[in-house]
């Protein structure tokens, strides 16, 4: 037994229209987890006897998948989402020039007065 996750939320989604086998008995489901564990929708649905046909992320860590659909699909991380993972900017490239030029003065004036 593993450590207990944050609540999950499951809503069930409009059967799609796109499907060849209209008397199917296929349903699709939509789980909204804030925090995962390998395999954890699989267990899920285990645990109450649904088969799981195919499952599709989309968003990880606060960014959102759109437009990568497809698999081997990709695109650029935009500036926000280079920061939500630790990539974005530097702290000297998110200054200002003025205060780029405040902290050199702050540091020439610390030399001067050791």
């Amino acid at each position: 037994m593993t450590a207990k996750t944050l609540p999950c939320v499951v809503e069930r989604m409009p059967k799609s229209t796109s499907h060849d086998d209209v008397g199917s008995n296929e349903q699709m489901l939509r789980f909204i987890i804030k925090e995962g564990r390998n395999r954890q929708i699989r267990r899920m649905c285990s645990a109450l006897e649904l088969e799981v046909t195919s499952l599709h992320r989309v968003a990880f860590a606060g960014i959102k998948l759109g437009g990568c659909e497809l698999p081997g699909q990709f695109t650029d991380l935009t500036k926000e989402e280079l920061s939500l993972i630790g990539r974005g900017p530097s702290r000297e490239e998110r200054r200002t020039p003025e205060e780029r030029e405040q902290r050199k003065l702050k540091k020439l004036n610390k030399k001067r007065n050791r």
